[in-house]
């Protein structure tokens, strides 16, 4: 784990920290990364946009609120990874930036081997579960808690397909290839998405429905093996690079990601559990519709961090503490760019989309549900390069600590919302708001900003103080454009929501971004390269 009180300059060898930013063109090689994992994401969201009602319709909400309920199960059991996934990915980039790439391949062999220990556990698990799911959940229909258990289990062969293609995925992002990634998503999204209208249309259910999620990911696994083979950094594949000390560091790393993965599972899907218990899983239909909108945007959104993150990592390994300071400033302005009027919006918008959405009034509801998500989430991905920043120095440790605390605060309140004031849907959303702004928010950028020596004044009025100043102007103008456009049909509404994001443009431009920043985007647009001194003081005025 990092000392934030060691020397700021000395990486763990010896040696100094340069000070550089990131290498010449790095910007435009993020932008196309980001751009492929944009392209990917709209894909996704427009299958998703025309399938939804035609799942839910074919279901029925009890159903459905099943499939729901059996997706939190399901993340509940990744866990059986305990954090190796995060903890491969972090290690394939640390020695790649500290020029060991001998021991990628021991950290590649380790991990598959290790997941195909826990992918037998995960099928054992989900037989026991599958068992005993009727009893946990009284409420679920007896015929459905039949299926549910083959759901299940087949729930479970998934995640072990996951946990290795994850792997594979990681040697392609290690070398910016988020390109080649997103080619495969597209590919497994078509067979899922062609495979749900098939199954469905012919009365396969829920079993049917996992069966095609079992399908696309071994197509998907197929596919970003060969990619990781030709594009992806050189490793070596045999026993004898399956070492017991690379294990150890995985597991190591490991164990403190895993804390914080089941406290980041309890935040997600807390919620469908609370519900289904205090409320009735028929209810779980319409808070899952809009956490569902809420989580779209944060995936998004999230792209941002994605891209740059094999560089922290790399920095991370190499203790460039300079360029850390300039990735986290510009990072989270960036994040802040493009969250503030997604969120706004939806908190603003999102009760009229579901009623055009869904064709019924019910769903409103699932729009509040939405906004309030939303406000939550604004808060926790501006701080989402500072957790990354601290996963990159070693600081895993506390990440976990403080999103364990999130977790317990969540359940509690959410309980607390529900069971003694009895706000229904609205008190579990609440519960979710409140620990996330305080904790994630709020506690992991101060952290960075002792880790890193930044002035936490300084980090709050070149980030936090710009995009709130944002978010406010933006919330009247939006507010304003849906009052006047009142609309009653998709085009109408399509049409507001474009006017808003044509007055943010202007709005999130020059509040958000620096005149450096602003000089950067401009330069980049005009495919001309924008100078930057390779010094601390040189960043630092870049940033200012």
């Amino acid at each position: 784990m990092i000392d934030p009180e060691a020397d700021p300059g000395r990486a763990p060898d010896g040696a100094r920290d340069d000070g550089a930013r990131p290498r010449e063109g790095s910007a435009r090689i993020y932008a196309r990364s980001l751009m492929a994992n944009w392209f990917g994401f709209g894909a996704n969201l427009v299958v998703l946009f025309f399938l939804t009602p035609f799942v839910v319709r074919s279901l029925g909400h009890t159903a459905y609120g099943v499939w729901s309920l059996l997706m939190m199960v399901t993340g509940y059991l990744g866990l059986v990874e305990v954090g190796v996934r995060a903890s491969t990915g972090r290690y394939i980039n640390y020695y790649l930036g500290r020029r060991q790439p001998e021991k990628v391949s021991d950290v590649v062999n380790t991990s598959l081997v290790f997941y195909a220990g826990v992918g037998a556990l995960a099928l054992a698990i989900a037989v026991v579960l599958g068992a005993l799911l009727g009893k946990v959940f009284p409420k679920i229909p007896p015929e459905l808690a039949v299926r549910a258990g083959w759901v299940l289990l087949l729930c479970a062969l998934n995640i072990w397909v996951g946990l290795v293609l994850s792997t594979f995925g990681q040697l392609l992002c290690s070398q910016n290839r988020f390109d080649l990634r997103n080619v495969v998503n597209l590919v497994v999204l078509a067979v899922r998405a062609g495979g749900t209208v098939w199954v469905l249309s012919a009365g396969g259910g829920l079993v049917g429905l996992s069966a095609v999620q079992v399908l696309s990911g071994l197509i998907g696994l197929a596919m970003v093996y060969c990619f990781a083979s030709r594009k992806g950094p050189q490793v070596r594949f045999g026993r004898r690079y399956v070492s017991g000390a690379a294990l150890r560091e995985l597991v190591g790393f490991g164990k403190w990601a895993f804390l914080g993965n089941i406290s980041f599972r309890v935040i997600c899907y807390t919620d469908a559990a609370v519900i289904g218990w205090l409320i009735g899983v028929e209810e779980i239909t319409l808070y899952s519709l809009g956490l569902m909108l809420v989580d779209h945007g944060v995936v998004l959104v999230g792209h941002i961090v994605a891209v740059v993150t094999p560089d922290l990592e790399k920095a991370g390994g190499r203790r460039a503490l300079s360029e850390l300071r300039w990735m986290v400033l510009a990072t989270t302005r960036t994040v802040a760019f493009f969250a503030v009027p997604l969120f706004v919006g939806v908190i603003v918008m999102a009760p009229r989309f579901f009623v055009l959405w869904m064709r019924q009034g019910e769903f409103v509801s699932s729009g509040f549900i939405a906004g309030i998500l939303a406000a939550a989430h604004i808060a926790a991905l501006t701080a989402k390069p500072s957790r990354m920043t601290l996963h990159a120095l070693g600081d895993v440790r506390f990440v976990a600590v403080t999103v364990m605390a999130e977790a317990a605060l969540n359940l509690g309140l959410s309980v607390l919302f529900v069971a003694a004031f009895g706000w229904g849907l609205y008190g579990v959303a609440l519960g979710t708001l409140v620990p996330m702004v305080a904790v994630t928010g709020i506690v992991i950028p101060a952290r960075v900003c002792r880790c890193l020596h930044l002035d936490a004044r300084e980090f709050v009025r070149s980030t936090a103080a710009r995009w709130v100043a944002a978010a406010l102007l933006f919330a009247v103008v939006c507010a304003a454009i849906d009052m006047a456009a009142a609309a009653a049909s998709f085009p109408v509404f399509f049409a507001a929501a474009g006017a808003a994001a044509a007055a943010y443009v202007p709005i999130g431009f020059l509040l958000i971004l620096t005149p450096g920043e602003r000089r950067a985007i401009l330069g980049l647009l005009g495919r001309k390269t924008v100078p930057v001194e390779a010094t601390p003081g040189g960043v630092e005025r870049w940033c200012r």
